[in-house]
């Protein structure tokens, strides 16, 4: 966490590090990358193991911000800038980002307050150590983050970045642990035993075989 508005995660980025592009060739989150002077007055602080109040905050913005996704938080970091000075003028800052994420899917919520003008170069937005996933938060001046936003909420810009494929709208995620590897030479996958026993049409089934084209299931019989 930098004083200078960011988030990388597997080592810090060194403080003389130019603002002006952000490619740093690492995981980056960006609120608002400027040369800022938390000594001068502000604070700079963060949530690492939330409340279950702070929770339930994240998971139902999720669902405000991405109605078709089920999400419960697991986890959630939250880091924020309150009245920070730029460096080199008297205006302040004040921002923040929120990490809210499970098992399965991450979110990254930015929300922007009052935020002063500058003539120091900036960068909002977020890339990847490959450069593969990146975004600028398209605005053209600095006090502008404030008043913008990407999902219709004044000064709050939400992204899902877990990767995940989008799945159509009437799909369950689904995660790593249910791949069907490795497959037999038959096209189908091991006997999966079911956690519970599943009816079906008067039949109790116990396990399921899992093939490219369709499910066999198996019926265990008591004597």
């Amino acid at each position: 966490m930098n004083s200078n508005g960011y988030l990388t995660f597997t080592k810090p980025l060194p403080a003389s590090n130019s603002s002006s592009s952000l490619n740093p060739k690492r995981d980056i989150i960006a609120p608002l990358w400027t040369q800022l002077d938390s000594r001068r007055g502000g604070s700079i602080s963060y949530i690492n193991k939330p409340s279950s109040n702070v929770l339930a905050q994240v998971t139902a913005a999720v669902k405000q911000y991405f109605p078709n996704i089920p999400f419960a938080a697991a986890s959630a970091f939250v880091a924020t800038w309150k009245s920070v000075p730029y460096n080199n003028s008297g205006g302040v800052v004040n921002f923040q980002v929120v990490l809210a994420y499970n098992v399965h899917r991450s979110f990254v919520f930015i929300y922007y307050g009052d935020i002063a003008e500058t003539g120091q170069p900036w960068q909002a937005g977020y890339s990847t150590v490959d450069s593969a996933s990146s975004f600028l938060v398209p605005a053209r001046s600095v006090s502008e983050l404030s008043s913008s936003s990407n999902i219709k909420v004044t000064g709050c810009w939400a992204f899902q970045v877990d990767g995940s494929p989008k799945l159509p709208d009437n799909f369950i995620p689904f995660g790593n642990g249910e791949m069907v590897t490795p497959r037999l030479d038959n096209g189908s996958s091991e006997a999966i035993i079911l956690q519970q026993p599943f009816k079906y049409f008067g039949r109790t089934l116990n396990q399921t075989f899992v093939r490219t084209a369709f499910v066999t299931f198996h019926i265990k019989r008591h004597f």
